[in-house]
């Protein structure tokens, strides 16, 4: 990996954040606190700067190396391999669900008569071309990209601003908002252990990225707080629980003087950018983890892991994501691997550090 800077650390985290709340999040979210929602995502946003905390002291340590190669100095060379093993399988866990959820989403909503499969592929060979780019490239495009979200973001709220109705945020209760601030903390600041990959000796001027990252941190979480207030208070309750997908129904109701009809095609390309940026990167991060368990060239890698993307087409959903019982379990899943992960390497770094004082 080539230097990179500060600011493209920063958008990267925000396009993590964001990628997982799209078709998981926004729906759990609403569907547990109703009008109450916004206030879980405010108490997550405070509870989320604790892992971010922990990430970065993981981060400071051997600055040089990446989250693998820190694993093996941490835990030794064998248990390191194991627990980079569990950290690859479950980053491509999250890759896979994001990529089959992007494809459903563009079938029913865009491509009902165009075959998944084919939706798939036109997809997977996109991120496989970014992949071969090179991820320095991907990173130098998210300046770009978040240029573009942040304009589409305050687009649709200026747009959607005189639609809101405050009526729809009463009655205020704090029933269920635990578990929903749970899921909000689960689906979008649990994969940021995703930024350890980049050794710190990479960043240039290295000293901001705390900084920086916790800047992006706040803009992408209040970007979603406030698609989810436009969501409510556009819609109410009764009928936001209703939709599938709300962040791009309510996309619908935004209106400019002078602007064609479907507008909410053109404003959705947001949320897209996010999940193809997560997957390319994620897919980098488990290619850089496989190498370091078993030599292998990153471009075989990246195409095996691409195609095994295709294979896990849309009529997989019923068995793999949108099954009720995985469903209900997936955002305690998707918090206790990391956050067990990221508390033995705080555990073994303050042993370290307590031996060699010691010494």
């Amino acid at each position: 990996m080539k230097k990179i800077t500060n600011f493209e650390v920063g958008t990267l985290t925000y396009f993590i954040i964001r990628s997982y709340f799209i078709f998981l999040s926004f729906s759990s979210l609403i569907n547990t606190s109703y009008q109450n929602s916004y206030i879980s995502i405010i108490l997550s946003i405070i509870i989320g700067i604790i892992p971010l905390l922990i990430i970065y002291l993981i981060f400071n340590y051997e600055p040089s190396s990446n989250i693998f190669d820190k694993m093996k100095k941490l835990f030794g060379k064998n248990l390191g391999n194991i627990i980079n093993f569990i950290l690859i399988l479950f980053t491509y866990f999250l890759t896979i669900t994001s990529f089959i959820n992007l494809i459903s989403m563009i079938y029913t909503t865009y491509l009902d008569k165009t075959p998944d499969i084919i939706i798939s592929i036109a997809f997977a060979l996109c991120i496989l071309y970014c992949l071969k780019k090179g991820i320095n490239t991907t990173l130098r495009t998210c300046i770009i990209l978040f240029i573009i979200s942040i304009i589409i973001t305050i687009f649709s709220q200026i747009g959607l601003i005189f639609k809101i109705d405050l009526n729809n945020f009463k009655p205020v209760s704090y029933n269920h908002i635990l578990n929903s601030s749970f899921n909000f903390l689960s689906y979008n600041i649990m994969p940021l252990y995703l930024l350890l990959l980049i050794p710190k000796n990479k960043i240039v001027n290295n000293n901001k990225t705390k900084k920086i990252t916790f800047i992006f941190y706040l803009i992408a979480s209040i970007s979603l707080l406030l698609t989810l207030l436009s969501i409510i208070g556009t819609f109410g309750i009764k009928l936001s629980v209703l939709y599938d997908y709300p962040e791009f129904e309510v996309l619908k109701y935004v209106y400019v003087t002078g602007i064609s009809s479907r507008l909410e095609s053109i404003l959705f390309i947001s949320w897209i950018l996010d999940i193809i940026i997560f997957i390319i990167y994620s897919i980098h991060f488990c290619t850089i983890g496989i190498t370091s368990i078993k030599p292998i060239k990153k471009n075989i890698a990246y195409t095996i892991f691409t195609i095994s993307l295709i294979l896990f087409n849309t009529k997989l959903i019923n068995i793999f994501i949108i099954n009720n019982t995985i469903s209900k379990h997936l955002s305690l899943f998707i918090f206790i691997i990391p956050t067990l992960i990221l508390l033995l390497c705080i555990i073994q770094l303050f042993k370290k550090k307590e031996i060699s004082t010691r010494s």
